[in-house]
């Protein structure tokens, strides 16, 4: 599972955050974006992306010492010291965001059914 996630990390590295913004699905994902993205601010990766770069772009990640070193933080050192200076407050960010949407999801829906009266 580690070594799936590390592929994934890789990908991520370059795909834009606001792509991988406020879903539940992606928040890690989210996460790890904005915590390299200093060091690492290339979005190389969008929606309808050729699979063959996207690989490319993977196995170019791979390499990248300080993309390697950062993937072995976020995954085997959360909640240390140098895993919340990188991360943490991204995480907490992804949680309120991912939040908000499933809030707006719900109140979308509850209008729709007219759950909500606008007067009051």
């Amino acid at each position: 599972m580690i070594g799936q996630d590390f592929g994934n990390l890789f990908r991520c590295a370059d795909a834009s955050p606001e792509s991988l913004e406020g879903s539940s699905s992606l928040q890690h994902y989210w996460a790890w974006r904005k915590g390299i993205e200093r060091m690492h601010p290339s979005t190389r990766i969008g929606e309808g992306q050729d699979a063959n770069l996207m690989l490319e772009i993977e196995r170019e990640n791979r390499s990248d010492p300080y993309l390697q070193r950062a993937a072995s933080l976020f995954l085997r050192s959360a909640g240390s010291a140098r895993w919340e200076a990188m991360f943490g407050k991204w995480w907490d960010e992804s949680l309120r965001l991912a939040e908000e949407k499933r809030a707006e999801k719900m109140t979308r829906l509850y209008r729709s059914r007219g759950c909500f009266n606008e007067d009051v």
